[in-house]
């Protein structure tokens, strides 16, 4: 049985009379910390909001918290909901061991759940970062909405991620009344995280073939050297797209003969054109950046199918993390099968 330290209490406050509304029951769980993580032997709390509009009806609110198996972990609070009211169940909390629980609140008539609802909330270890490591191997291989709401960086830092692999949107700045760095930058410093930028989709067919057989982009290659050289002094590794086959219309320019879209045969060759010409320009801006050839399977091969053509322009490669067909990359067939290259 899992210990929570010191004692949890609950206590509710009728708030609001709601006769005559139309609302259905409805649950609502807010923790007080954004992300809902906890350090070990932190304190916290959550509020149970509890909107009863059925006036015909006499419930139990149960209200427990459960281990990640959904096993009760020895807090249990049992009230009486008869009439259409508003309350709210403050629960304060705190654990002495490490894991993920849930915050369960559920209606029941005749012992049997009408409604419920769960929340997580995580216990971790004290490891909010303090400086940035580059170094470090905690980081978040994906993406979300970057100007959605900042506060995620709150999260991070709180979990100890040193980096995010996000898109650098060049576009955004160039040409624009901005002309500045990009916020993010200053945003993901402030909490001590280090970023990992992915340049901005290039329209496949904004791309024109030269005299010698060449496919360009001059445009957009200036615009992105533009954007690294306002940020010539923060970023130093930038990643060249994500996913070309399945944004920006590259697949459907340059089809695979087999329809294939993830394959680079057809495709393959304007966008390591498209690569180099990227790698040279931002080179041009400081020779220390450096950029990442994407590593989903597919291009893997092509890259070490045509290494002659393609290495002297990438620097590194890197795997995806979300195409591992197995809980730990080191057991993924796609680890064991590939010999990465970086220079």
């Amino acid at each position: 049985m899992r210990r929570i330290i010191g004692f949890v209490t609950m206590f509710f406050l009728a708030v609001t009379v709601v006769f005559g509304k139309s609302q259905e029951n409805v649950i609502d769980i807010t923790f007080n910390k954004l992300g809902a993580v906890y350090h070990k032997n932190e304190s916290g709390n959550a509020v149970c909001k509890v909107i009863k509009a059925n006036n015909d009806i006499t419930y139990e609110v149960v209200v427990e918290i459960v281990d990640i198996d959904k096993k009760p972990i020895g807090y249990k609070k049992t009230y009486t909901l008869s009439s259409p009211f508003e309350r709210y169940y403050y629960v304060p909390f705190q654990f002495s061991e490490l894991g993920y629980y849930y915050l369960s609140v559920s209606f029941l008539h005749e012992d049997k759940v009408i409604f419920s609802k769960q929340e997580g909330f995580g216990v971790i270890p004290d490891v909010t970062l303090t400086k940035k490591d580059y170094d470090s191997p905690f980081g978040v291989g994906a993406h979300y909405v970057r100007y959605g709401d900042w506060r995620v960086a709150e999260i991070q830092q709180a979990l100890g991620i040193a980096w995010v692999r996000d898109v650098a949107r060049w576009k955004d700045f160039i040409g624009t009344a901005r002309n500045m760095p990009d916020p993010f930058i200053d945003y993901l410093d402030r909490h001590n995280i280090c970023w990992l930028p992915i340049l901005d989709y290039v329209d496949a067919n904004h791309g024109w073939q030269d005299e010698n057989g060449i496919w360009r982009w001059d445009e957009d290659v200036t615009n992105i050297k533009k954007y690294v050289e306002m940020n010539r002094n923060c970023i130093l590794v930038y990643e060249s797209q994500n996913e070309p086959s399945n944004f920006a219309g590259w697949n459907k320019r340059w089809p695979h003969p087999q329809g294939q879209k993830w394959r680079p045969q057809g495709w393959g060759v304007p966008f390591t054109d498209l690569v180099k010409q990227m790698h040279d320009s931002i080179k041009a801006v400081n020779g220390d950046i450096k950029l990442i050839w994407p590593g989903e399977e597919e291009w893997i091969e092509y890259f070490d199918d045509n290494r002659e053509d393609v290495a002297s322009h990438i620097d590194f490669t890197a795997i995806h993390p979300y195409i591992l067909w197995r809980k730990y990359p080191e057991t993924s067939p796609f680890y064991d099968g590939f010999s990465l290259v970086s220079r």
